[in-house]
């Protein structure tokens, strides 16, 4: 289901579509994602989720790793 601005809104994404069978982690972006076999709404197949404590975690160790954050 679209939300009023046209696209798929992050409440809809995890109401509608999220399953842990499709829930996957992209391990060179450090992200959460679903995928899914066949399109779902709007003819996707794959939806990027917005950041949660592991991945906002990873990014936070690499900046401070990086030198660019010091906490």
């Amino acid at each position: 289901m679209a939300a009023s601005d046209g696209d798929i809104s992050y409440a809809n994404i995890m109401t509608l579509y999220y399953s842990s069978a499709a829930a996957q982690w992209d391990a060179f972006a450090r992200v959460p994602y679903l995928s899914f076999a066949a399109a779902t709404a709007q003819g996707l197949r794959v939806y990027f989720l917005r950041l949660y404590d592991r991945s906002i975690g990873e990014k936070g160790a690499y900046l401070k790793g990086a030198g660019v954050w010091a906490a």
